[in-house]
């Protein structure tokens, strides 16, 4: 229970520290609760040092409500704030404040940043409850407050005092001694704010000077930098050693063959809304279609034209002369396996130029063909994936000549006659896995 294991107020520093306006309210409500209840019974022992306890926390939080109250509104602070960061930054920064007026003053200037206040002016200003004290009279008073524990460190912070230390009286004390509030200005320890010195060692606000504070601030950022690239250095590696694991994987038939659909369902899409915004094919819809499926076409015979070029050249350079053996196969198996590995850099260049041009012979009366970025895209994307289907083994090839309706290599556009099939025009091609093999895509007809 609650006799066993350190007093829970041992345990609350940091809690404190994270307290906004509104948990305080509750606080104050609740403890002004209990104070009323137990009050009238104050002639037990217990019940008077619980009701001492009570007052103090009660005040305290009257002063925090108060001074946090006053910074929300100067500051435009939202209301969710955390109290005691903002209450400590306030410290130091009156501190500074201070500390430069201390070098422009001439001696024996202003009592307001003198180091002397009675305890009765503690008692009246840090009450915030009189009506005879101004804001200034109060802002002078916190002022030569700050400047009273400047003198004795040279860095002041904020105490919440929740436990009996110091000038402090003992919780043993009758109900009837009069103690000042909890909010204190005391010298802090070291170059950290801490709220008690219970908790000093692991504080978690620092207010350090500007100077102490960016060499820190550059020497964690430096760790962290280091320890950033070394984390970097070893996915590098990590993504190397599944690249040279796995590269079959990311080249595999099934995978191009989604990539067919995908250039049917999406990029074929994106191209004829870029040929809808060209003003002499928004009504040509046919026409549109057409152009598209050419380009397929186009693609899928100059890329065969190129890798029968390329195979040609490299055995006439090294096997020409030579008589024909075993070498000529394993030539040709390490041309296919070059370019199978290769079929996602290989340069294109010619290709994607003689079906642009092929295209631009055609449609000699479509000039602006020529500045519709859709269209260029789609001429890239559509020659280099039938390069990709080119190189497996077997070559994937295209089908586009049957005029009969077969289910196993055809599907119906949505606007075709289901009764007819008799097919009329292609909107695209079937994919077949070799000359006569296995339909891995549907063609998309019109019966």
């Amino acid at each position: 229970g609650v006799s066993k294991g350190p007093a829970p107020v041992q345990a609350s520093h940091q809690r404190q520290l994270s307290l906004r306006q509104a948990d305080i309210q509750e606080r104050l409500i609740k403890n002004k609760t209990v104070l009323n209840v137990v009050e009238p019974a104050i002639g037990n022992r217990s019940l008077a040092i619980l009701l001492t306890i009570l007052q103090r926390r009660v005040e305290c939080d009257k002063d925090a409500l108060f001074q946090f109250t006053q910074l929300r509104k100067e500051l435009c602070v939202d209301s969710e704030t955390v109290v005691a960061p903002l209450l400590m930054r306030y410290s130091n920064a009156c501190d500074q404040v201070l500390e430069l007026m201390k070098e422009v003053a001439e001696d024996g200037d202003s009592s307001d940043i003198s180091g002397y206040h009675s305890d009765s002016d503690s008692a009246i200003m840090m009450s915030g409850n009189s009506p005879y004290v101004t804001k200034r009279a109060r802002h002078n008073f916190l002022t030569r407050s700050v400047r009273s524990g400047s003198n004795r460190s040279g860095r002041t912070c904020l105490v919440l005092s929740t436990s009996t230390s110091g000038s402090t009286k003992s919780s043993d004390s009758p109900p009837g001694t009069d103690r000042g509030p909890e909010w204190e200005w005391k010298a802090g320890v070291g170059s950290g704010v801490t709220c008690c010195p219970g908790c000093q060692s692991r504080a978690t606000l620092q207010v350090l000077p500007p100077r102490e504070r960016d060499e820190r601030e550059i020497a964690s950022l430096q760790v962290e930098l280091e320890t950033t690239r070394a984390e970097l250095e070893r996915t590098k590696a990590r993504l190397e050693l599944v690249s040279s694991k796995t590269p079959q994987q990311e080249l595999s038939g099934p995978r191009l063959v989604r990539c067919y659909g995908n250039l049917y369902s999406q990029a074929r899409v994106d191209a004829l809304d870029a040929l809808d915004t060209l003003p002499q094919l928004h009504e040509a819809i046919e026409l549109k279609s057409k152009i598209l499926f050419s380009v397929v076409v186009l693609a899928f015979r100059s890329v065969s034209s190129l890798l029968t070029t390329k195979r040609e050249q490299v055995t006439r350079i090294l096997l020409n002369p030579a008589p024909l053996s075993s070498a000529h196969s394993d030539l040709e198996a390490a041309i296919s396996t070059f370019l199978h590995r290769t079929v996602d850099t290989f340069d294109l260049t010619h290709s994607i130029e003689e079906v642009s041009s092929q295209l631009w012979a055609t449609l000699y009366d479509y000039p602006s063909l020529k500045s519709c970025g859709g269209l260029l895209q789609y001429i890239r994307d559509s020659v280099r994936l039938a390069w990709a289907l080119t190189n497996q083994s077997p070559s994937y090839v295209l089908e586009y000549e049957q005029r009969v309706f077969r289910r196993d290599l055809h599907v119906r556009f949505h606007s075709a006659d289901s009764d007819s099939d008799h097919i009329r025009t292609y909107l695209w091609p079937a994919l077949l896995q070799g000359p006569g093999g296995q339909c891995v895509h549907k063609a998309v007809v019109i019966t």
